[in-house]
């Protein structure tokens, strides 16, 4: 007669295995002084259960109370999938405002957007690549990509 070889697994997924320590304590209960499983310590079980299922509960909450909180906050900044620098009421949409006002007033010395936390990148355009006094002219506020990512 040859031997089968039988594997009874123990999930590593926290919900399966606080899922199958219920249902064993579910059973046991069930069987009451018949249980094959008096001889173990079914309290110290039945507390753990009881520990683990209540953090599961409360993770399982603050990860919906994050997502909730990260659309929330996505909304504000304009983020949003619907949402780009034109959505009135964004911060987005207002600091492009802002860039776009300052670049106005700083034609041809948009370094001074640094003084208010704007990231400057001067790049030379092809017309004016070629200057030989290192103040080629500023690429329009229109030309500048109204992402999150843009710094004019």
């Amino acid at each position: 007669m040859s031997r089968k070889n039988v594997r009874v697994e123990i999930p590593s997924n926290a919900e399966e295995l606080i899922q199958l320590g219920e249902s064993i304590l579910e059973k046991h209960t069930e069987a009451g002084a018949n249980s094959p499983l008096n001889g173990l310590p079914i309290p110290i079980l039945a507390a753990l259960i009881t520990e683990v299922r209540t953090k599961q509960n409360a993770l399982m909450q603050l990860r919906r109370d994050a997502e909730t909180a990260t659309e929330d906050r996505d909304s504000l900044l304009g983020h949003r999938k619907d949402q780009s620098s034109t959505t009135e009421g964004t911060l987005l949409n207002l600091v492009s405002r802002v860039r776009d006002v300052l670049l106005g007033i700083h034609r041809g010395k948009e370094q001074h957007l640094g003084d208010f936390g704007f990231n400057v990148n001067h790049t030379p355009t092809a017309s004016n690549a070629g200057a030989s006094d290192g103040n080629a002219a500023p690429s329009s506020a229109s030309d500048t990509p109204d992402t999150p990512e843009a710094t004019t």
